[in-house]
C-alpha cells in the first residue's frame, strides 16, 4: 500500500496534515500509545497517558536524534511508509485470530460473490425459452447480455466510490438487495422491453456489489491469511456457475419441442429457474443483517477527514490517476480488461461452438427424397430433417404435427391440407401449391419464390412470426458449463497454497501466458468433447491468475482509494467482458483460427503488462 507520510513544522498543520493518517490518529484522540509488536503494548485510544507519551517520543525525536528502543521504534510507524491505522488494525487482527467468525463473513459474501457468476451465465440458459415466449429476434438475443455487462459498469463505479464513503456493509447490502429485487422482477415480466429493463438494474446492483465483496472480507483478515482467503473466497466465483449449471439442467426444458410446448404454460420453467437464481443474493443480504462494518473502515472513519472530504465523487477516480497510483491503476486496467475479453469472450464462444457442430453434424444427416409421389397420404407423426426435391403431393393432410428443419423444393402440392401444425426452419421453394387449405398454422411465411394458386388460409390465433429453431439440445450445452466451472475449483484452491510462495506478479504472468499457449489447442476443437475438455483445462490454468489479480487490486490502494479503484477496475473488467461477448457472438462460423489468435494475443500482451505491477504480498492494508 503506497504510505501517506506527513511531516509537521512549528507553522501548524497544513491541508495535508490533516490528510495524513499518521497526524490525525495523534490529533484526534486524546492519549494512545503503539509500539511493535515487540515492543510489549498496543495501541490505547482509551489511555489517559498515552497521548503525552506519543507527544513526549515526537519532542525527544526532534531533539535529542535517533535513539534505540522502543521510543524509535514509535516513531518509525508514525512517520514510516506504513500508517499507525494501518499497523494498528494489521496487530489487532492477527492477536484476534482467524475463527469462526471470519468463516460466517466467507459464506455470506461467497453467496454474494456466487450471485455475480449467477447474474452473468443466467442468460444463455433461459435464451431459447425467452426466445419463443418473448418473440425474441436475433438482434434482440445479442443485447440480452450486453445490457447486462452494461449495468454491471454502472453500478461497478457508483457503489464502488459509495462502499468508500459510507461502509461496506451497508453498500454491499443495498447492491446486493438491488440485484435480488430486480432478478425477481425480471422473472415476473411478460415483456421483452420490461424484462430488458429489470436486467439492467440487476446488473447494476450486481455489478457493485463484486469489489465491495472482496475489500469487505480482506478487512477482516491479517497479511499473512489474506491471499490464501481471498482465494476461497473467489471459488464461490465459480460454485455459482456450477449452481446455475445444475439449476439449469433440473428446471429448462433441454429440447426444442419441449421448449415450445412448455412455453404454454402460465409461469413457465425459465421464470422459475430467474427466481431460484435469485436466491443467493437474497440470503447474502439477509445474512449480512447480522454483521458489522469493516474494523478497517471504521479506523478511518473515525478519522478527521475534513480536507479529504472537500473532494466530492470525481475526486477518488483523479486521484487513481495521479501519482503514486497512477502506474499500478494503468497495469491493472490493461490486466482487468485483457483478462475479461479473453475470458467472457471464450464463455460465450464455446456453447454457440458447440451448438454450430451439431448444427454441422444435423445437416450431414438429412434425408434427401427425389421424386416421390404421396397420394391420399395422411402424415399425423412430426417430420424432422427431410429435403424433398421434385416431389408430388396430392389429396394429403397434415394434421396436428410438428415440421421441423424440411423443406419442399420444386415440389408440387395440391388439394393438401395443413391443419394444427407447428414449424421449424420449414420452407417451400420454387414449387407449386394449389387448392391446399392451411387451418391455425405458422406456415403461411414461409413460401420462397413459390406460385400460390386458390389457397385457404384460416387461423384463430395471431401467434408469433417468429421461426424458432427446434434443433436445440441443451444437454452437451449443460454439461459444458457444468465441468467448465467445476474445472475453476482445483485452480483457485491450488492458488491459494502458491501465490504466497510465488508472489503476486509472478503468479499472474506464469498464469497469462500458460492461458495464452492453451488457447491455441483451439485449432484441435473439432468435437464436443474436445471442446468440454479444452475449457476445464483452460479454465483451470486461468483461474490462477484472475484471482490473483483480484487480490493485487486490493492491496494495490490504499484504504480511502481501495473499493473505489476496484469499482473502477471491476467496470473496467465488464467492458472488456462486453467487447469480447459481442467480438467472440461473430466468430462462431469463422475458422477456428480467428478465436485462437486473438484470446492468445489478448492474454499474452496481459501477461506481458503484468511485469509492471508492483509486488504486493507484504503490504499491509
Amino acid at each position: 500500500m503506497p504510505g501517506r507520510q506527513h511531516h509537521q513544522n512549528s507553522g501548524g498543520p497544513n491541508l495535508a496534515g490533516s490528510y495524513s493518517e499518521s497526524a490525525a490518529l495523534v490529533r484526534s484522540t486524546e492519549g494512545m500509545a503503539y509500539t511493535e509488536e515487540g515492543g510489549g503494548s498496543m495501541l490505547n485510544p482509551r489511555s489517559p497517558t498515552a497521548g503525552a507519551t506519543v507527544a513526549n517520543m515526537h519532542s525527544r525525536h526532534q531533539d535529542d536524534g535517533p535513539n534505540d528502543g522502543g521510543e524509535d521504534e514509535l516513531m518509525d510507524y508514525v512517520d514510516s511508509e506504513v500508517s499507525v491505522l494501518a499497523q494498528f488494525h494489521e496487530d489487532a487482527i492477527r492477536q484476534a485470530g482467524f475463527g469462526y467468525f471470519q468463516w460466517v463473513v466467507l459464506l455470506v459474501v461467497g453467496l454474494g460473490l456466487a450471485a455475480d457468476t449467477i447474474e452473468l451465465f443466467v442468460i444463455a440458459f433461459i435464451l431459447p425459452s425467452a426466445e419463443v415466449e418473448l418473440c425474441i429476434d436475433t438482434n434482440e438475443k445479442g443485447w440480452l447480455a450486453a445490457i447486462t455487462f452494461l449495468g454491471m459498469m454502472t453500478g461497478a463505479v457508483m457503489w464502488g466510490n459509495l462502499s468508500d464513503r459510507m461502509g461496506r456493509r451497508r453498500t454491499l447490502m443495498s447492491a446486493l438487495g438491488v440485484n435480488a429485487v430486480f432478478s425477481v422482477i425480471a422473472a415476473l415480466m411478460p415483456t421483452f422491453g420490461t424484462f430488458m429493463t429489470a436486467r439492467f438494474c440487476s446488473g447494476i446492483g450486481i455489478g457493485g456489489a463484486f469489489p465491495i465483496v472482496l475489500a469487505y472480507f480482506a478487512e477482516f483478515l491479517c497479511k499473512s491469511d489474506r491471499a490464501r482467503y481471498l482465494s476461497l473466497l473467489l471459488m464461490f466465483w465459480a460454485l455459482g456457475g456450477v449452481f446455475v449449471a445444475l439449476v439449469g439442467w433440473a428446471i429448462i426444458p433441454s429440447t426444442g419441442a419441449e421448449v415450445v410446448q412448455e412455453s404454454k404454460e402460465h409461469f413457465s420453467a425459465w421464470h422459475q429457474f430467474l427466481l431460484v437464481c435469485s436466491l443467493p443474493s437474497l440470503v447474502a443480504v439477509i445474512g449480512l443483517v447480522f454483521l458489522p462494518e469493516s474494523p478497517r473502515y471504521l479506523l478511518e472513519a473515525g478519522r478527521e477527514v475534513e480536507a479529504m472530504m472537500v473532494y466530492q465523487f470525481w475526486n477518488s477516480f483523479l486521484q487513481l490517476f495521479m501519482p503514486p497510483n497512477l502506474r499500478v491503476t494503468s497495469v491493472l486496467l490493461v490486466l482487468w480488461f485483457t483478462a475479461a475479453f479473453g475470458y467472457y469472450g471464450l464463455t460465450i464462444w464455446f456453447p454457440d461452438y458447440i451448438k454450430q457442430l451439431k448444427v454441422d453434424q444435423y445437416t450431414e444427416n438429412t434425408n434427401v427424397t427425389f421424386n416421390a409421389t404421396f397420394v391420399g397420404v395422411s402424415f399425423n407423426t412430426s417430420v424432422e430433417n427431410v429435403h424433398w426435391m421434385s416431389s408430388s403431393f396430392i389429396d394429403c393432410r397434415f394434421h396436428h404435427l410438428i415440421l421441423s428443419h424440411v423443406t419442399f423444393s420444386n415440389c408440387t402440392l395440391e388439394k393438401v391440407e395443413f391443419s394444427n401444425v407447428k414449424s421449424s426452419r420449414t420452407y417451400f421453394k420454387d414449387s407449386l401449391i394449389q387448392d391446399c387449405r392451411f387451418v391455425d398454422t405458422d406456415l403461411s411465411h414461409h413460401f420462397e419464390n413459390c406460385k400460390l394458386d386458390n389457397n385457404t388460409v384460416l387461423s384463430l390465433t395471431a401467434g408469433c412470426a417468429l421461426d424458432f429453431d427446434y434443433n436445440i439440445h441443451l444437454d452437451e450445452v449443460f454439461r459444458e458449463n457444468l465441468v467448465g466451472q467445476l474445472a475453476i475449483l482445483p485452480g483457485a484452491f491450488i492458488s491459494a497454497f502458491v501465490i504466497d510462495k510465488m508472489g503476486r506478479v509472478k503468479m499472474i504472468g506464469v498464469a497469462m501466458f500458460l492461458s495464452s499457449v492453451t488457447s491455441l489447442f483451439i485449432w484441435f476443437l473439432d468435437t464436443n468433447s474436445s471442446v468440454i475438455a479444452f475449457e476445464a483445462i483452460f479454465n483451470f490454468v486461468f483461474i490462477c491468475a484472475w484471482n490473483t489479480i483480484d487480490i493485487a487490486t486490493i492491496e494495490s490502494y490504499s484504504t480511502h482509494l481501495r473499493t473505489t479503484g476496484f469499482g473502477f477496475l471491476s467496470a473496467s473488467c465488464r467492458l472488456g467482458g462486453l467487447m469480447g461477448v459481442l467480438t467472440f457472438r461473430n466468430l462462431i462460423t469463422s475458422s477456428r483460427s480467428i478465436p485462437m489468435l486473438t484470446t492468445a494475443a489478448v492474454l499474452l500482451i496481459g501477461g506481458i503488462i503484468s511485469v509492471r505491477l508492483p509486488e504486493t504480498r507484504n503490504v499491509l492494508l
